[in-house]
């Protein structure tokens, strides 16, 4: 349900996240450890996970393991 409160996301609530991003239809958010999650509309591949499917949930994007991220940006289209 969409609202104008913000809520927790659960699944990071014991992670270290220094960055959001929201894009138009979803979000990324980044780990002091630069590890990237990834969450929402999957159309156009935007959330980078390999396919085009919506993922309610954050997920490590997999791509980026492995990997020390410094910076996250969201879209319309794109990550």
């Amino acid at each position: 349900e969409v609202g104008t409160e913000p809520l927790q996301v659960n699944s990071l609530r014991w992670k270290s996240i220094v960055e959001v991003s929201c894009g138009d239809s979803h979000n990324l958010a980044r780990g002091g450890d630069g590890a990237v999650y990834a969450w929402g509309l999957g159309a156009s591949g935007r959330l980078g996970l390999g396919d085009f499917k919506t993922v309610p949930q954050p997920t490590q994007v997999q791509g980026l393991k492995g990997k020390v991220c410094t910076s996250i940006a969201a879209g319309f289209y794109h990550s």
